[in-house]
């Protein structure tokens, strides 16, 4: 009886133990998706934050706007010489205009990876000592540096709704490669040209969640596989996160592996133009 005694209670102090491992383990597991979750949403409020990325969209949807109704004044200021200067000139200065945003969409998005890499990085500090975790047979170090990846995600046009009252501009807008019949949006990562002279310049609307209602929708996880990689350099709109963390066990032979976890994250939406 003590023998058989014994082997239960070295069995139940084996079964004991596996199964707190168990529990540490996916304890800590869910503790290190949680953190990756936190650190995307940290990062993707950053991204829009004062809503600076639907804005731009909105300028630049406004700018090609512009440019197009210059252009035609221009041509049709051909029958009246007195006007060809100033039209001219209006012309020249729709198109410095785009220029210009064009630059300042290409310094917004290094100041956006800049920014989200900060925000990252300050709350990653903040989190980490909350995964160490040392039992006599488990332990578990603190995450590593968090790698920090930006995009957009699949399926989410611009917030810019497609712009009227311009013939010939307005036609082209309405094509599936251009716009939303649905939503009316312009569609992500798109970079309408316009036609003739001013085919040179560049339009780049990003993907980014439109205000629906008087809602602005607030930056959220998502699901990691509708995370696509901006095509060109476009502004981005999400972010994602890919984190690892060693994980030892310590009775009898040591064996160490490392957790894995994936957060995603939508930028916060835009509001209205101003």
């Amino acid at each position: 009886m003590l023998v058989l005694s014994g082997m239960f209670l070295l069995a139940a102090s084996i079964a004991v133990i596996l199964a707190m491992s168990f529990a540490a383990l996916m304890f800590t597991y869910n503790r290190l998706q949680t953190t990756a979750d936190e650190l995307a949403i940290e990062g993707a409020r950053k991204l829009n934050e004062v809503d600076r990325i639907g804005q731009m969209n909105n300028m630049i949807a406004r700018s090609r706007q512009l440019v197009f109704a210059s252009r035609k004044q221009a041509e049709e200021a051909g029958h009246y010489p007195q006007l060809i200067e100033l039209a001219d000139k209006l012309l020249e200065q729709s198109r410095d205009g785009a220029l210009e945003l064009e630059n300042q969409r290409k310094v917004l998005r290094s100041v956006n990876a800049s920014e989200v890499q900060e925000a990252v990085t300050a709350r990653f500090n903040q989190l980490k000592g909350r995964h160490l975790l040392v039992l006599p047979w488990i332990k578990v170090g603190i995450p590593q540096t968090p790698v920090v990846k930006l995009g957009y995600i699949d399926q989410v046009q611009s917030n810019v709704a497609v712009l009227e009252g311009l013939e010939g501009l307005e036609s082209s807008d309405h094509s599936p490669a251009v716009s939303d019949n649905q939503s009316a949006l312009y569609e992500e990562n798109i970079n309408p040209h316009l036609p003739g002279a001013d085919g040179d310049l560049h339009f780049k609307m990003c993907s980014l969640p439109a205000q629906v209602e008087n809602t602005i929708a607030p930056a959220r996880a998502t699901l990691a596989n509708s995370f696509r990689t901006a095509p060109d350099d476009h502004l981005q709109s999400a972010v994602q996160i890919d984190m690892s963390l060693e994980v030892e066990t310590m009775l009898g032979a040591t064996a160490g592996g490392k957790f894995k976890a994936i957060g995603t994250a939508l930028a916060t939406g835009a509001s209205n133009m101003q």
